[in-house]
């Protein structure tokens, strides 16, 4: 009778436990989803706020926690940002302090400090072994399909293995998430789950469904894992409206998100409130037009996109549903809308950014000059494009003084991509002019330093400071006293370094880490990492005395002796008026051979991080440090290329040239414009006191 009594009680307090468990997991929800509904209506410190009454209800998963800490970030809630970012580097996340860097509106650089202190000393507190595990499940799931055999009996099988494999993980470990299994481990394990409930034998579904409720597996996750069963298995109707696949109530097409509110709208806020979810369909909906209209994906996360053809095609599918969607709503039907992405006008080709800019100085230098045009074609580019190349703003700039067009138009939005009053010091016309000493009262003023913070706050501070430890270690070892030992077998390495950053960040060019200048982080009150202070602490090797010994330059059957006059005392330098970022140039030069591995090219200038006439620059230097033996230089069809960039004319390399209507068609496929013009457009600066030529060796013109 005891035995039984003891049963029963013991019953009683687990149900009671389970109980109160269920309704801090329901609470927590509850506060969540207003913290939500608080970013929508723009009152970011509400949500901070929120986010804080939420986590102390129960530990945060993945998801509420990467959200908790952009909204620290945006709020400038110092001390939320150190604590999430810990709890998050001690589950395995890393980048913490690059990712502070580009979403924070006002950086902080002992916030920085103190984030990059956590990424490099914080001990995992994961199970790191499930790195391994999960990584061995998901190339399982991988084995057939990536050849093309995703359908076949054997992957079903394996499927079958995998969806037992991660209900082991649930049995063994109950309590399995991001704090046993790592912060990533859902998103990594989310391709397999997928294919688990695919399959005919959906078991997984009371475990999760139970993990849910005690707060373990991630009621948004189980949701969308439920509309895949649902959308495999034929149901007409959604069972949470969330946007999955085969979910068409919710989806984007191009820039435009369409909504379609479900049949069975109060039967899907019925399940989600039994599953203890509190936020309704239309809650859901609120934060992914939010996300639309900000083009931020911070809260869902969700990307659903169906994609009719090409751009064109997806073009005409919006134009024909947004026609009649608009006419419902001229019947007073809504059951369906549609919501523009933020920035939608803005390209993100930025092959085409170059094609207006080529459009743009051959109607001002060709010679059937179209002046109207030209300034047209300018302003589409700047317009169009959310990004801008200093030095296309200031020669646009510099035309327009000429033609007594608006100059400062131009350099105002040009101190946004980091133009100073020393840049304009390099142009003679300007000088003692009106437009100096307007731009000068405009840069000091409260909108111009504005500006200013504003081109600081883009770049990539951590890279930054890389690419200036990496220079200057390629710099240091190059003047070293016995460079062909220590120098040249190092190009392995250092291509491996720079290869792996600009696959994981991109290439970096002045869109990533900003225009040279030695003195950039003394603004950033870090001034320990300047450029300048890094060349003056190594001194020893990076600054010398030039003199005068003969140096002898081989071209073909003659040498050509070159020697330096006026010895003076030089450093490793930055020019301060210099509108580009040159260090990766100068190294890719130095190496003789810069597109050895580089694969990357076209793909960087569609993404606005390397400009074409950079690439074609460094194609001429290793054109011509490779003209004996063009295998040499294993840069595959690039070896015969020659852009004329950076040596122009030079009668020393015209053994090298294309005929010139080759060079053109060559220079046209990157948007350079052609010789002629580029003559016309030097002669016209030299002719007028404008400088239109920029970058290393004026590879710009």
């Amino acid at each position: 009778m005891k035995k039984i009594l003891f049963t029963i009680l013991l019953c009683s307090v687990l149900c009671v436990l389970s109980a109160q468990s269920r309704k801090q997991v329901q609470e927590y929800y509850y506060w969540i989803n207003q913290a939500e509904l608080a970013i929508c209506d723009d009152n970011l410190q509400l949500a901070d706020s929120l986010y804080t009454r939420a986590f102390s209800i129960k530990e945060p998963l993945a998801r509420e926690m990467r959200t908790a800490y952009w909204v620290a970030v945006q709020t400038e809630n110092h001390e939320k940002i150190l604590q999430i970012a810990k709890c998050r580097i001690e589950l395995g996340d890393e980048g913490l302090s690059s990712s502070y860097q580009n979403m924070s509106p006002h950086f902080d650089s002992a916030v920085y400090q103190k984030l990059l202190y956590l990424d490099e000393n914080t001990p995992k507190t994961y199970h790191t072994e499930f790195d391994t595990i999960i990584e061995n499940l998901l190339e399982r799931d991988q084995l057939y399909r990536m050849q093309g055999q995703g359908r076949c009996p054997e992957q079903f099988a394996l499927d079958d293995e995998n969806r037992t494999k991660i209900k082991q993980f649930y049995r063994e470990y109950p309590d399995f998430n991001e704090y046993v299994a790592g912060f990533y481990y859902l998103s990594r394990l989310s391709v397999a789950m997928l294919h688990a409930v695919q399959t005919e034998h959906y078991d997984l579904q009371p475990i999760l469904r139970k993990k849910v409720a005690a707060g373990i597996f991630p009621a948004q996750q189980f949701m969308e894992l439920e509309e895949v069963w649902a959308g495999t298995h034929s149901s007409k109707n959604r069972m949470y409206g969330v946007d999955a696949m085969g979910n068409k109530n919710i989806y984007y097409i191009g820039n435009t998100l369409f909504v379609t509110r479900p049949e069975n709208l109060k039967q899907i806020n019925k399940n989600r409130k039994k599953l203890g979810v509190a936020e309704t369909w239309e809650d859901g909906v609120k934060k992914m037009i939010w996300e639309c209209k900000h083009k931020n994906y911070c809260i869902t996360g969700s990307r659903h996109t169906i994609v009719f053809g090409d751009e064109d095609d997806d073009a005409a599918e919006v134009a024909r549903l947004k026609q009649e969607i608009d006419a419902e709503h001229a019947k007073g039907d809504f059951h369906r809308m549609y919501y523009e992405r933020g920035n939608a006008q803005q390209d993100t080709n930025y092959w085409h950014y170059h094609e207006l800019i080529y459009k743009a100085e051959c109607a001002l230098f060709d010679n059937n000059k179209n002046v109207e045009q030209g300034f047209q074609y300018y302003d589409q580019a700047f317009n169009n494009f959310e990004f801008n190349y200093l030095h296309d703003l200031v020669n646009a700039a510099q035309l327009a003084h000429y033609y007594h067009r608006d100059d400062m138009k131009y350099l105002k939005k040009a101190v946004g991509y980091g133009l100073r009053p020393i840049h304009l010091d390099n142009v003679s016309a300007w000088k003692n002019t009106d437009t100096q000493s307007h731009f000068l009262e405009f840069y000091q003023s409260e909108e111009g330093q504005a500006l200013r913070q504003q081109y600081l706050s883009t770049i990539n501070q951590e890279y930054l400071a890389w690419l200036y430890r990496f220079s200057l270690q390629e710099v240091k070892y190059r003047r070293s006293p016995d460079p062909d030992k220590l120098y040249r077998g190092r190009f392995i390495q250092w291509d491996q370094q720079l290869l792996e950053k600009i696959e994981e960040l991109g290439f970096p060019g002045a869109r990533l880490v900003g225009i040279d200048d030695s003195l950039l982080y003394m603004e950033l009150d870090n001034k320990d990492l300047d450029f300048n202070h890094l060349v003056q602490m190594n001194a020893d090797s990076l600054c010398f005395m030039e003199d005068t010994i003969p140096f002898p330059m081989v071209f073909g059957t003659d040498t050509f002796w070159v020697q330096v006059v006026n010895p003076i005392y030089s450093c490793f330098d930055l020019d301060a008026g210099n509108p580009s970022q040159t260090l990766p140039t100068i190294y890719l030069v130095h190496h003789g051979c810069p597109l050895r591995s580089f694969a990357f090219i076209d793909d960087e200038i569609a993404k606005g991080n390397l400009h074409p006439r950079e690439f074609a620059y460094m194609i001429d230097i290793s054109r011509g440090t490779n003209f004996d033996d063009a295998s040499a230089c294993d840069c595959g069809k690039y070896a015969k290329w020659y852009f004329r960039l950076g040596n122009g004319d030079s009668a020393l390399w015209k053994f090298l040239f294309l005929p010139e209507d080759e060079t053109d068609t060559l220079r046209k496929q990157y948007w350079i414009i052609p010789l002629r013009v580029e003559r016309a457009k030097t002669d016209f600066g030299e002719e007028h006191g404008y400088r239109f030529n920029w970058g290393m060796n004026n590879c710009f013109k």
